[in-house]
Order: C-alpha cells, then structure tokens, then sequence
C-alpha cells in the first residue's frame, strides 16, 4: 500500500450528500443526531432512561453504584409486569370460554349471528365479545411494556459492561506505561 494513501473511510459522494443533508458543508463530517429514549414512568417514579445509556462515565465507580441498582428497579418492574400479564392471559382465555359458552347455549341466537353454528363461527363471535376484546387490549399493552423492559435491562446491562471493559482497558494501559 502506498504510503500516502488513507488509511479507513473516506469522505465519498455519499458521505457528502448525507453530511449536506445533516446541515454541513461538502467535506466536513457530522455525526447524525442519535435518538432519545423515552423516559418510563411506573408506579410515580420517573426513569430518564436516555440519561443512563448516554451518560460518559469517567470510571467504574460511579456505573458500579448508579446502573446496578437501576438495572434491579427496571428488574422489578418487570417482573411485576410479568406477573401482571401471565394473570391477563389467563383472564382472556376464561372470557373466552364465557363467550364460547354463552354463544353455544343461545347467545348466537340472541346476537342473531348469520350462519351455521360450528366451532371456527364461535371462535369468531367469542372474539367479537367486547369483554374479550377489552382483555386483548390490556394484555397487548402488558406485553408491550414487558418487551420494553426487558430491552431498557439489556441496554443498561450492556452500558454497564461497557464502562467495565473501558475501565480494563484504562487500568491496562496505564499499567503498561507505569511499567516503562
């Protein structure tokens, strides 16, 4: 390789064209803004979770204290949520059979539902039952905040390691350098 060629990327048409794009001039790189996180709000505690996942720590003593003990509130939230959802299953499915039942003992009658009356036609009413419906809905949205969660857990437990592995890589150098 020649030595005045450079080395990693290089500013390319494309380059140029999202750079303008993000407001700067040909040549000049800018980072993109990177997204925030919503904050979470359970049980009257707000979580600035963007704070977390992009506060620069200096060292491991203040991650050590902070992201732990956050990893372990979101932990319990979710666990809390867990349960929660594992009990809306189990509520939708006995609204389900309530609404199976009712429609198969004349209640398909009574809504004067067309067609024959067969297994897959009281799947279909059962599912148009409004507290059935209702149901779905809270389970859907436990679901989603289970996910959401067990994702925010991951990235604060990924943070953390993060700031280990820097912190390893700091005391590694400065071992190296105090030796020479």
């Amino acid at each position: 390789m020649p030595e005045h060629e450079p080395v990693g990327p290089t500013n390319t048409e494309e380059d140029a064209i999202l750079d303008a794009s993000l407001g700067g001039e040909a040549g000049e790189s800018i980072t993109p803004p990177i997204p925030k996180a919503d904050a979470i709000e359970l049980d009257g505690f707000r979580l600035e979770v963007n704070y977390f996942l992009s506060k620069d720590y200096e060292d491991i003593a203040t991650a050590s204290v902070e992201l732990p003990a956050i990893i372990e509130w979101v932990n319990c939230k979710l666990q809390s949520l867990t349960e929660q959802r594992m009990r809306k299953e189990d509520e939708v499915k006995e609204l389900e059979a309530e609404a199976w039942f009712y429609l198969l003992n004349g209640g398909w009658e009574d809504h004067n539902y067309a067609g024959r009356k067969n297994a897959h036609a009281l799947l279909m009413g059962c599912r148009l039952d409004p507290r059935v419906k209702k149901a779905k809905q809270e389970l859907a949205v436990l679901t989603a905040w289970t996910q959401r969660l067990y994702n925010v857990m991951t990235s604060l437990q990924a943070k953390l390691e993060l700031v280990r592995s820097a912190e390893a890589t700091r005391r590694k150098i400065f071992d190296s350098q105090s030796s020479n």
